[in-house]
């Protein structure tokens, strides 16, 4: 049956999970080039995909398991694919074993995947390869070098060039549900229903003061002296710029080598009491809101903060969490109506599914015939016959 689709978000881990499915050719496990349009009746043998680790014989994938018109998904990506899901390490005996009910699902999120695409295509959206390698920079920041990046790839089954077609069609999924979906709006008494649907579920309930609070940590790994002066080097620049008219966030994103929170402008809203490491967790319900920390130690580095908001522990009021509320419906409707543009597109689409083939949608039952008048029984034809 056909669940609904989810959007590939632009992140590495996301990215990666749903990546190797778009329009390109891609090497298959046997060593072949599948490209749209190729025949797709050959199969070709593949990691096991169902057997337990300890089974030594082979499963095998159709060397395309689905096509969407000209786009295909190969064995090989699909393999790939459940290993991501299962978080296995590529390569492993027995690593990609998946229940067939989850295989059918991953499968078909990758069709509908490839028809938001198809659909993108069609209505001329298009990704600049200057948005694409910016995205790519910032992928590989987290790295110590490229070779680093290279084999964090290759652990997963990917290549460079095959993150970066992943990219790129994650942005043209989002682009695409964006224009189609730009003038859905959300209503106050959406908004009012929701809240009191959560208040009401007790899902509300903050345990602990909180902080919205943003840094910048400038790591220090060394127990010299000298390691820890370059730090305050460091960080007094980060403070002056920000001092001086530069956004906290974009500074953060420049100078941070905090890895949870460098991509989001060095943000960790809604921090609850004693999470952090004890200086951290004084100064953040300590300073006033909106200014910037002086520098301080902590057992990472050299750090500066600011802090937005603070919120008392308890029930959370419809004002705080208003934009949260309003961004979810939001999401919901935008994902209701990819949905049903999703469904009716792969009605009309040529979708081909050669593996599990029952993934793809159903098609509408057939009116049962109307039944035929019982024969009357012998008794009754008796009876008729003597009255």
């Amino acid at each position: 049956m056909h669940k609904a689709m989810r959007m590939l978000p632009l992140c590495l881990v996301i990215v990666l999970a749903n990546a190797g499915c778009g329009p390109g050719g891609t090497q298959s496990a046997a060593g072949s080039t599948v490209r749209p349009g190729q025949s797709a009746e050959a199969t070709t043998p593949v990691d096991s995909v169902l057997l337990d680790p300890d089974q030594s014989q082979e499963a095998t994938l159709p060397e395309v398991v689905a096509s969407v018109g000209e786009r295909t998904i190969t064995g090989e990506e699909f393999r790939v694919a459940m290993a991501r899901a299962t978080h296995s390490p590529m390569g492993l005996p027995g690593a990609n074993t998946m229940p067939e009910e989850d295989q059918r699902m991953l499968l078909d999120r990758l069709i509908d995947t490839e028809v938001v695409l198809a659909l993108a295509d069609q209505a001329g959206i298009q990704v600049a390869d200057a948005e694409v390698d910016e995205l790519m920079a910032q992928q590989k920041q987290y790295f110590e070098s490229q070779e680093q990046f290279q084999e964090a790839l290759a652990s997963i089954g990917m290549t460079e060039q095959a993150l970066h077609d992943a990219i790129r069609d994650g942005i043209a999924q989002r682009r695409f549900v964006e224009q189609k979906t730009q003038d859905i709006e959300v209503t106050d008494e959406e908004i009012s229903s929701q809240y009191e649907e959560l208040k009401a579920q007790g899902r509300l309930q903050r345990p602990d003061d909180t902080a919205d609070v943003a840094h910048i940590l400038v790591k220090v790994d060394s127990e010299e002296q000298q390691a820890w002066d370059d730090a305050k080097v460091k960080i007094d620049a980060a403070r002056k710029r920000i001092v001086d008219g530069e956004d906290f966030g974009d500074v953060a994103g420049e100078v941070s080598d905090d890895p949870g929170s460098a991509a989001r402008g060095g943000a960790y809203p809604g921090t609850p009491r004693g999470r952090m490491v004890p200086e951290f967790d004084n100064l953040m319900f300590e300073i006033p809101l909106d200014t910037v920390s002086e520098p301080f130690k902590t057992q990472f580095g050299w750090h500066i903060m600011t802090v937005t908001d603070r919120h008392k522990a308890g029930v959370q009021t419809r004002e705080e969490i208003e934009e949260p509320l309003r961004d979810y419906i939001l999401d919901q409707k935008r994902q209701e109506a990819v949905d049903a543009m999703v469904a009716e597109a792969r009605e009309e689409m040529d979708v081909k599914v050669l593996y599990l083939a029952d993934v793809s949608p159903e098609p509408e039952a057939a009116d049962a015939p109307e039944a035929e008048p019982a024969p009357e029984s012998q008794s009754e034809n008796e009876e008729a016959e003597t009255s």
